[in-house]
């Protein structure tokens, strides 16, 4: 991991801004990765999950706290009512209005509550530790493609150098053939290797443009026709073969690796999983109360001043004589019972404790526990699996980055012994002491070693 970073923190320092030269744009590894880290899709999708889960904990919290809730409410009613006033029926029509304010609480739940609001945060930390690793990949895969173009560049410029040297020898068997030196045949055998040089360079040309294409691709980018990268100025010096050890290496990648850190998140989320489902177990004590007044038109009081007798009436009773008894006729008139007055004395007061005992629930409580165990046991079985995984792929990448050194170092040896050695067939060539057979050997031999040098300098950027 730490030479991972070394690496791209190389590139983010030799390199400069992205600037316009003619019809390309040049882009720097830092502007590729900018923009990726930025425009990517992917990891944009993954940033708004992100933001569910935060708001997802920050909910946990919050029900934490009572909930206080207000109602209110009108209703109209119609027909005819009986008046125990006047002892008959009449049409009425009322208006009626109600008023509450509610809460309630839990105050125990087997912590439910506490392990949901940990379970969130696991959740939450596991995911951000998927984010970081998926940024990680995206900036490696953006270096390798960017890495990419720079191989495929020097392949082309060798193959451009190929084919000019090969004209120019045209140029120079042309001569030696008109001055009698070498026969037709050798001027021949020069062309058609020139040829197949040109078609090398159209095959380098032809990789170099699918380079491009492929890191455009990946940046998201509409066009790859005024796209080019920068080439930063390094030596294999700035990538050294670490000096630590391989299980000094281990030891950093199952420290530092995202992807087990993750794990280790989503260890603590299964454990709270198991206690949640554990906590169906135990009763839940909760806390309510409520406020409540109403108010009706139909609610009618008596007015003092109207009171008044108008005659008698016939009452069902008798007295001792046989005589009917009268009774006066008292009539009065009414009015609505004041708002304030209505919701004063309609006020109602609640408060309730209730408990909740878990006794038979179709073993679904039992079930559940189950279920979350393996799920444990599952999460510990992934995790080593990974961490056996990082094992491999930090051991092989260490031999393969430890051979590729290697291979460089053999391949420079060779690419420089076989240029001396072309350098001399040259010369013997030119004064016609050579012929055109053993010279085009010579030069394919030293496209080759240059070829192979080329690809084990950039292998072993890829391996470090």
């Amino acid at each position: 991991m730490q030479k991972i970073g070394a690496v791209i923190f190389f590139f983010l320092i030799s390199v400069n801004a992205a600037y316009p030269q003619g019809e390309k744009t040049l882009w720097s590894l830092q502007d590729c990765i900018q923009y990726a880290l930025l425009n990517n899709l992917d990891l944009r999708e993954q940033n708004l999950n992100l933001q569910q889960l935060e708001l997802n904990l920050k909910q946990s919290r919050n029900d934490m706290y009572p909930d206080l809730n207000f109602g209110a409410g009108r209703a109209w009613s119609f027909g005819d009512k009986f008046d125990v006033y006047t002892n008959t029926y009449q049409q009425n029509q009322s208006t009626n209005d109600n008023y509450a304010l509610s809460t309630s609480v839990v105050l125990f739940s087997g912590f439910r509550k506490l392990e949901t609001i940990k379970r969130n945060k696991y959740s939450l930390m596991a995911n951000k530790e998927y984010y970081n690793k998926s940024k990680n990949d995206l900036i490696m895969n953006i270096a390798t493609a960017y890495l990419n173009i720079l191989f495929a560049k020097e392949k082309y410029d060798a193959s451009k150098m190929q084919s000019g040297i090969s004209r120019l020898q045209i140029e120079k068997t042309e001569k030696l053939v008109a001055a009698g030196s070498l026969a037709e045949g050798n001027l021949l055998d020069v062309k058609a290797q020139a040829a197949t040089d040109e078609l090398n360079m159209v095959n380098a040309k032809n990789n170099l443009d699918l380079a491009i294409l492929t890191l455009t691709q990946m940046l998201d980018l509409p066009s790859s026709d005024n796209f080019d990268v920068k080439e930063p100025d390094f030596a294999l010096q700035d990538f050294p073969f670490p000096a630590e050890n391989l299980q000094a290496i281990l030891d950093v990648a199952l420290r530092e690796r995202p992807e087990l850190k993750a794990m280790e998140w989503e260890k603590q989320y299964s454990l709270e999983n198991f206690k949640i489902a554990k906590a169906g177990r135990y009763p839940s004590i909760s806390l309510n109360g409520s406020l409540t007044s109403r108010y009706s038109n139909s609610v009618k009081l008596i007015d003092p001043a109207t009171v008044r007798i108008e005659g008698t009436r016939t009452t069902p009773y008798f007295t001792q004589n046989g005589e009917a008894v009268l009774q006066n006729e008292i009539k009065y008139d009414t009015y609505v019972k004041p708002y304030e007055d209505q919701l004063k004395d309609g006020f109602y007061q609640y408060i309730g404790l209730n408990l909740n005992i878990p006794i038979f629930n179709n073993f679904k409580v039992r079930n559940a526990i189950q279920r979350e165990k393996i799920n444990i046991d599952k999460t510990e079985i992934k995790q080593k699996k990974i961490s056996n995984e990082i094992y491999k792929i930090v051991q092989q990448a260490y031999f393969d980055a430890k051979a590729a050194l290697s291979k460089y170092e053999a391949t420079s040896k060779k690419r420089k012994a076989v240029q001396k050695a072309f350098e001399y067939t040259q010369k013997k060539f030119e004064v016609g002491m050579l012929n055109s057979v053993d010279f085009q050997l010579a030069k394919s031999n030293l496209a080759l070693a240059e070829s192979e040098n080329i690809q084990a300098k950039y292998e072993y950027i890829f391996k470090i």
